[in-house]
């Protein structure tokens, strides 16, 4: 199809398909545009609909318009729901077990390479979630040394973490 026939049928045509394809879609600008636009791709595709036979090409233009916005609609039904940042901030993160479980090893590891008093310290606090201060009395120590102990284990920590790294 030459440019004049085609530029021909989107005058003649184009406001009409637009309104018809635009009420079809609910008013969604986007999508009945995406529609036209196909539909006259179509249309220059198929110069001969165009050319011959047909009296007027508006039959077969909104034809081609509705079979394209009943096949969105069918296509849309078939395919899972796109999730917006909303609603996949309520969908809980999967865990994996078996990285929680490597991690749990190398640090039993890391724990086990440390002095005992830093061990004893950092497992009453971090691990049975015990107060600084019923940690001192459960240890029968200083506020002041469960501080100390928990830092420099901590340190300690850190340095053989780092080391097997």
């Amino acid at each position: 199809m030459d440019e004049p026939t085609l530029a021909g049928v989107i005058r003649e045509y184009g406001v009409p398909l637009r309104r018809y394809v635009a009420k079809l879609t609910s008013n969604d600008r986007h999508l009945a545009e995406e529609v036209v636009q196909e539909t006259l791709v179509r249309a220059w595709q198929r110069p001969a609909i165009v050319d011959s036979r047909h009296s007027s090409v508006r039959p077969w233009l909104f034809t081609v318009a509705r079979n394209l916005v009943n096949d969105h609609w069918r296509a849309r039904r078939t395919r899972p729901a796109v999730l917006g940042e909303a609603e996949l901030a309520g969908i809980p993160e999967a865990r994996d077990r078996i990285d929680e479980t490597v991690q749990a090893q190398v640090m039993q590891g890391a724990l086990a390479r440390l002095a005992p008093v830093h061990r004893q310290v950092l497992a009453h606090v971090y691990y049975s979630g015990l107060s600084l201060a019923d940690t001192a009395a459960l240890l029968g120590i200083p506020v002041g040394t469960v501080k100390s102990r928990i830092y420099y284990g901590l340190r300690s920590l850190r340095a053989i973490l780092d080391q097997d790294a």
